[in-house]
């Protein structure tokens, strides 16, 4: 089995001058180390403690000493700015680095601030001048966090069942911790609700339980010392953090036992990590192991350790992002919804119950600390689905390879799984672990689900099972579910007999599905006799349903255009969107073009799914290619052009 890259990318331009402000523990043992060894060009150092300071620009050879964080703002040789400071200084000196037109971008400390509310100013300073702001949520690069992520990302371990991170380890307080009023959780928890969010996206809820530290209680007053917490997800996820930072009375004569691990339990697979940093200033790497259903243990090891060396990946994302390379993940924007996820967790500790995350957002909306529009930029992944090279006669392998190769993140399959081959059935999956493409969403178009026959509608049924368990096999997010039509332009069959046939067969196909890690997008087709043909008749249908877990909705934004569906109704779905797929068409009949090709406004339609809050993917749907010989190029004009668009409107991960 192919092993996922377990280092992030480096930017082609390693020479924008970064400036640093602090020198404390993370600037001189984490950042400057892994900076130097990534070949990132530091230019200048700036810190309150001048003897520090000057001890660790010597350690680093960094030629510029400022004596103020304001004189290295200042200075014009510094395109990024690198803050490691207290997180009560931190919001103000984002600002002012914000304001310096020489300033291209920031890494900020986590936490980003002491509340959501402020975080969501300081992201709007940077979005007013067009800053780019990334947080460093280093957890995420750590090593063994981030392989877990792409095995996730190309389904080896299927659908998320069961997800947990325990840590047993005493911290060393800072003593700017006195004056904060908390501490774990925005401290050390933070690092794993940030990591869950970025393996498996925003929970529904959190429930946290804390009591305080008995050691760091002698110190000073606080709430949040030894922490737990639960989140839910809509897919029925749940993943479990602990924080124990008394981790039993090891500083008063007993044994240690300090550790932090973490297990992910799929449908497919189970995963176990172990993170090294208890052991520092022992060099000690991180682990990953893993199991599938196909068998035995994976176990590499890397020689990295997430002190120092996983502090590479924050200012990569960054550089990469500035150069265009590839779009930031930890964005400041991105890290107000880990910020509202901690501030909700004080809350759930504070009022005994589960709290939606949503709740703090929206009620710093309404204080008038809204987001700005960057902030709702949510990151998608951009698809393609493989009938494309299917319907010009190319071989899958040829298909997948060039899907991969032309750039997208991930594949769609229409694939019938009563129809294919044993051998092509374990190709696609293996495959698409070779090239690190994961397969998001198979398509079924299941007419005979509203059959008025019986034997057809079983017959139907039990073939969509059969693509259901094909997706949990391949570790799909989703079945693309067409329904149909009503027959003789309704008027042998009573069209509700049909509509009730419908929400019978999603009913039954949902909760299969749910029982497998899976869930049912329904198409929205352009056609006048289509059951589901606009975002009135999807709403019904899934409100019938009653299944908002698992029975969600496709937004094909060609079919949505054809049908005359303005991109502002888009809204109306916010929550409920499962999947996109995206093409060009003239605006009356359905095409499946390139975008460009049309008339269809996609950036419009797009802009408004961003601003639902999908993070999901976006598929390309493309018919026959003009000339089948030339069908590479229409998948990469396809492909470029949808790109831009999405870079255009920051919505791409």
């Amino acid at each position: 089995m192919a092993f996922p890259d377990h280092l992030p990318p480096l930017p082609r331009d390693r020479s924008p001058g970064i400036g640093c402000i602090g020198a404390g523990f993370i600037m001189a043992d984490c950042h400057l180390p892994a900076y130097r060894a990534a070949g990132f060009n530091v230019v200048a150092i700036a810190a309150r403690r001048r003897e520090a300071v000057a001890d660790v620009a010597a350690r680093y050879g960094i030629a510029t000493v400022h004596d103020s964080a304001e004189r290295l703002l200042d200075d014009p040789a510094v395109a990024v700015v690198d803050i490691a400071v207290p997180p009560d200084v931190q919001p103000a000196l984002i600002r002012a680095a914000a304001a310096r037109p020489h300033v291209r971008g920031i890494l900020a400390q986590k936490p980003l601030a002491g509340s959501h509310a402020e975080a969501a100013e300081a992201v709007r300073a940077c979005a007013a001048t067009g800053t780019a702001l990334v947080v460093n949520q280093n957890m995420r690069h750590d090593h063994a966090v981030a392989t877990c992520r792409r095995l996730l990302e190309r389904g080896d371990l299927g659908a998320p069942v069961l997800a947990t991170i325990e840590m047993r380890a005493i911290p060393h307080w800072m003593p700017w911790q006195e004056r904060q009023g908390w501490m774990t959780l925005r401290i050390m928890s933070i690092h794993h609700l940030d990591c869950l969010r970025g393996w498996f996206g925003d929970p529904r809820t959190i429930f946290t339980a804390v009591r305080s530290d008995p050691r760091t209680a002698a110190r000073f007053a606080h709430v949040d010392g030894i922490c737990t917490s639960v989140l839910q997800y809509d897919s029925g996820l749940v993943c479990t953090s602990l924080e124990d930072v008394w981790a039993g009375p090891a500083r008063e004569g007993a044994e240690g036992d300090a550790f932090v691990r973490f297990r992910v339990e799929g449908t497919r697979g189970t995963a176990l990590g172990t993170i090294g940093w208890p052991r520092w200033p022992d060099h000690a790497p991180s682990t990953l192991d893993w199991t599938t259903t196909a068998g035995g243990w994976h176990r590499p090891r890397w020689p990295e350790a997430w002190f120092p060396d996983a502090f590479v990946g924050p200012m990569a994302e960054l550089l990469r992002d500035l150069e265009g390379t590839a779009p930031a993940t930890c964005t400041g924007a991105d890290n107000l919804m880990t910020m509202a996820l901690v501030d909700a967790a004080y809350r759930s500790a504070r009022e005994g119950r589960a709290v939606d995350p949503r709740e703090i957002v929206g009620e710093d909306d309404a204080r008038g600390h809204s987001r700005p529009a960057a902030t709702r930029r949510k990151a998608m992944r951009l698809g393609l689905i493989n009938s494309a090279f299917a319907q010009a006669g190319k071989g899958t392998r040829f298909g997948l390879e060039q899907t991969k190769r032309l750039g997208f993140d991930s594949v769609d399959l229409l694939a019938d799984p009563l129809v294919m081959s044993a051998e092509e059935r374990r190709l696609i999956p293996a495959v698409c672990r070779e090239l690190d493409l994961p397969i998001v969403s198979l398509c079924c178009v299941s007419l005979g689900l509203i059959d008025w026959n019986p034997p057809i509608r079983d017959c139907h049924l039990a073939r969509t099972k059969a693509h259901v368990d094909l997706c949990a096999e391949y570790g799909c997010t989703n079945l693309l579910l067409v329904l149909g039509e009503y027959v003789w332009q309704k008027e042998c069959v009573p069209p509700q007999e049909q509509w009730d046939l419908a929400v019978d067969a999603c009913r039954r196909l949902g909760a299969y599905a749910a029982d497998r890690g899976v869930r049912i997008a329904i198409e929205l087709e352009p056609f006048h006799m289509s059951l589901v043909n606009s975002i009135d008749s999807m709403l019904r249908l899934l409100d019938e349903v009653g299944l908002p877990d698992t029975v969600r909705a496709n937004c094909d934004i060609s079919h949505l255009h054809i049908v005359r569906t303005p991109p502002a109704e888009i809204a109306r779905l916010a929550g409920r969107i499962e999947h996109v797929h995206l093409s060009d068409c003239d605006g009356t009949r359905h095409g499946d073009l390139p975008p460009g090709r049309g008339v269809t406004p996609i950036a419009d339609y797009l802009a408004a799914i961003r601003d639902t809050g999908y993070d999901g993917t976006v598929s390309v749907e493309l018919e026959f290619a003009p000339d089948p010989a030339g069908i590479v190029d229409w998948v990469a004009e396809a492909h470029d052009a949808t790109a831009k668009i999405m870079a255009d409107l920051g919505c791409r991960r």
